[in-house]
């Protein structure tokens, strides 16, 4: 980043746009304020796991309140739980939330462990490839929180680079721009402004993103799991499930490259989610309860704090 933007300064300084080197390139490093992006990020991360909680979880209260003694009834409620779904595809339809409580609800008639496995595995990830998918948006956005995506980027950059440029530079960049024939200085702002948005979400991915387990070593999102898969979940027999994981699961039986690099790449995010998901599903360590007695006590009473 620093040798591309010295590249940038000297394409600048070579074309007269600037006299001052050294203060231009101090004022650029200070656009870039990694603690002010971590904070950010965090509240946006917030923001997006909110939205996922107010879909998912009342979805998951519904199907709870579906079962009833009477077979009958319980046939009736779940019929009007599955109505509730929006019809359709992703991002705005809810077909595949709605086939991953089809699966739970043939889970739990399944005498087989290995099937009753796989059959849960198929729900947990359709319901994560289902958020993933329609948080794309808040996830770009939180990790662009600091720094603006390129276009903002290149728009902070030009203002430092030409303070001064008046009506008639910003008549000729558009038209620059609409024809796809930029000068070379702004040919090098769009690659320093590319590389630093990339940097920036690698930065925010291996030092933000982590998930801490009980009883469990901490686990970064950008580094590739390390535990092995359950016996019930070493290899698939379930064809649907199969199907799914061949479109997202490029290391098929295998956790190598689940390191999710980038956490802005919905891929990459899925690949982790569904290795994630099959390598933890068993543990039994997951049905503590998340949070102590007093721990319970302050969140009902809305006193938690960060302390």
């Amino acid at each position: 980043l620093a040798s591309l933007l010295e590249t940038v300064i000297f394409e600048a300084l070579e074309n007269g746009k600037i006299s001052n080197k050294h203060e231009l390139i101090r004022k650029i490093w200070a656009q870039i304020d990694i603690n002010t992006s971590l904070g950010i990020t965090s509240k946006f991360i917030g923001l997006g796991n909110l939205k996922v909680y107010a879909e998912i979880g009342e979805k998951f209260a519904r199907f709870l309140e579906t079962f009833d003694p009477n077979p009958t009834k319980q046939k009736q409620l779940l019929s009007e739980f599955y109505d509730s779904f929006l019809p359709g595809d992703l991002p705005n339809g809810q077909q595949l939330l709605k086939s991953a409580f089809q699966q739970y609800e043939l889970a739990l008639s399944e005498n087989d462990a290995k099937k009753k496995a796989e059959l849960v595995f198929f729900a947990n990830i359709q319901i994560g490839l289902h958020e993933q998918t329609r948080l794309q948006s808040e996830i770009e956005g939180a990790l662009n929180a600091g720094l603006g995506d390129k276009a903002e980027l290149e728009k902070n950059i030009r203002k430092l680079l030409f303070p001064k440029a008046g009506w008639l530079e910003a008549i000729g960049a558009f038209f620059r721009a609409l024809f796809n024939r930029p000068n070379p200085v702004e040919i090098l702002i769009s690659r320093f402004a590319q590389s630093l948005n990339e940097q920036t979400h690698l930065f925010l991915t291996n030092h933000l993103m982590e998930i801490k387990l009980p009883n469990q070593p901490i686990i970064k999102l950008a580094q590739d799991l390390k535990a092995p898969f359950p016996e019930n979940l070493k290899f698939i027999q379930h064809n649907d499930l199969n199907n799914l994981l061949t479109s997202i699961d490029p290391s098929p039986n295998s956790t190598a490259m689940s390191g999710a690099l980038d956490w802005t790449n919905l891929k990459e995010r899925v690949h982790f989610i569904t290795d994630f998901f099959r390598c933890y599903q068993e543990t039994l360590d997951l049905f503590q309860a998340p949070f102590k007695k007093d721990e319970m006590e302050r969140l009902l009473a809305r006193t938690f704090t960060n302390t």
